[in-house]
């Protein structure tokens, strides 16, 4: 009798081993099979098919955090500038060289400041009054635009959109060729450019002067840190950077021959 129960014991553990490993077997061999065949498997034995949703499940998760993650927005700002109407050769003498010359003219020019949101675009002007758009800031999901508006063929007003509504015109017209730039700290926006009066930093809208004009200067870029304010430019013809309005020089070294210009593009601090 015990040799019976003995035996018997023996032989459910050794089903029970075969079943372990002709499981493991399975999931080797499901690796190799075509999507079709391994769902008729699925259908046929309940425990995979469950164990498959259960991957499936967790392979959509993995796909949705991985997506959220490198799917950032990437904001572009800039202008368009079309032809409206049918063009025309037209023909005039140069007031440069004094050479007859001709091209294909429009009868109506536009010029857009436009925002592209991961290539997309979102037009900020109806493109009447020659408006660009020169730098984008993104804070606490607010969109802060920065750009010009023409007032003549040589001057500019700076601007301030925000979500793509005009929050503030500045009062005095720029040159044409100023390119203004904008960042937001907590609640204050913080704008660099230039007006008639010269080269300013503006604080929600409160102008501040930056040089006293002696020489010509550009500020073409502003970052803040720690209360700090920090902008890069030029004066004159020497790159600068100006630190809560006081001025830095920038060395330049290592280069062979005559500096005849430099001037500092952008600033960051970390």
């Amino acid at each position: 009798m015990f040799v019976t129960c003995q035996i018997n014991i023996q032989k459910k553990t050794y089903m029970m081993n075969k079943e372990n490993r002709n499981l493991r077997a399975l999931w080797r061999v499901l690796l190799l099979i075509p999507p079709a065949a391994l769902m008729t498997l699925a259908f046929a034995r309940p425990e995979i098919s469950r164990e498959l949703e259960q991957i499936s499940s967790n392979q959509e998760d993995i796909r949705a955090s991985r997506d959220a993650v490198s799917m950032p927005n990437v904001y572009v700002v800039g202008s368009v500038f079309v032809g409206i109407g049918e063009p025309e050769l037209k023909r005039a003498v140069s007031p440069f060289t004094g050479l007859d010359t001709a091209a294909m003219l429009y009868p109506e020019y536009r010029q857009y400041a436009v925002l592209w949101k991961n290539g997309v675009m979102q037009q900020l002007s109806d493109g009447t009054k020659f408006e660009s758009a020169h730098s984008v800031f993104v804070s606490d999901n607010d969109v802060y635009v920065a750009g010009s508006e023409r007032a003549s063929t040589v001057s500019y007003f700076g601007k301030i959109w925000k979500n793509g509504v005009v929050q503030n015109i500045l009062t005095e017209s720029s040159q044409w060729d100023t390119r203004f730039s904008i960042i937001v700290n907590g609640d204050d926006v913080y704008l660099t450019g230039k007006d008639v009066r010269g080269t300013k930093l503006w604080k929600n809208g409160e102008a501040q002067d930056i040089t006293d004009e002696a020489q010509q200067a550009d500020a073409l870029s502003v970052f803040v840190s720690d209360s700090n304010i920090y902008l890069a430019g030029k004066e004159g013809n020497e790159a600068k950077l100006w630190k809560n309005g006081a001025e830095q020089n920038l060395t330049i070294d290592g280069i062979i021959g005559t500096i005849l210009n430099s001037e500092a593009f952008s600033v960051f601090v970390e």
